[in-house]
């Protein structure tokens, strides 16, 4: 799997991984050594269904005071609780 953290296009960081990877266990090692390249404090993490979990929320809340825009994997829930911004609780 390919991984590439941009901004405006520009490649930051690159990283390739196995195919059974998961894309969000690996949020955290893409994300520090492209701070180290571009502050990214206050930034807006954008991802999709793969990236929806509680620590890639909570990484990019807590370590870089930042929001994470990612679309719902239902996982076959009913009606997840969401906060009023629409980020899963």
């Amino acid at each position: 799997m390919l991984f590439n953290l941009c901004i405006s296009g520009l490649p930051l960081f690159e990283l390739t991984t196995l195919a059974n990877t998961t894309d969000a266990s690996v949020v955290p090692d893409i994300l520090r050594p492209a701070n180290a390249v571009l502050f990214l404090r206050e930034c807006t993490f954008l991802g999709d269904k793969g990236y929806d979990v509680k620590t890639v929320y909570n990484l990019v809340k807590d370590a870089y005071e930042g929001e994470a825009v990612i679309p719902l994997n239902k996982r076959g829930a009913k009606n997840p609780e969401k906060l009023s911004v629409g980020n899963p609780i």
